[in-house]
């Protein structure tokens, strides 16, 4: 998947990343959030992407998600490390152009990759 995002949008990512496959709860932790599923919760969590202080890149991502939605998660968590790799400190950068660079490759390689409902879905968000 490195390999393709790269080609697809002519960008060089790290390769000392490390992605994990976690708990929802595990996730939740790692982001500093609680998770006490309810009946009126989407119990569904995304898995960030987490930049170690060594350097290293590391995904969490939430066990049991389908394929397409594990891809759409980890191009937009890619997209986020490589923007923090490539732009060194982000301060400068307002939250929605940081996101929505991640949302806009999400979508994108969703629908060139046969994802396109799952794109059009996540682009309706």
């Amino acid at each position: 998947m490195v390999e393709q995002i790269e080609r697809d949008y002519a960008i060089a990512l790290r390769r000392d990343l490390t992605v994990r496959f976690v708990t929802a709860k595990r996730v939740a932790e790692t982001m500093g959030d609680t998770f006490v599923p309810t009946a009126s919760m989407n119990p569904h969590t995304v898995g960030p992407a987490i930049r170690r202080t060594y350097g290293q890149g590391e995904l969490l991502r939430e066990n049991g998600e389908p394929r397409l939605g594990t891809a759409a998660t980890l191009a937009h968590e890619l997209t986020l490390l490589w923007q923090f790799d490539t732009f060194s400190e982000l301060g400068w950068m307002r939250l929605e152009t940081v996101e929505g660079q991640a949302r806009f490759v999400e979508v994108d390689f969703l629908t060139r990759h046969g994802g396109k409902t799952l794109a059009e879905s996540i682009a309706r968000d």
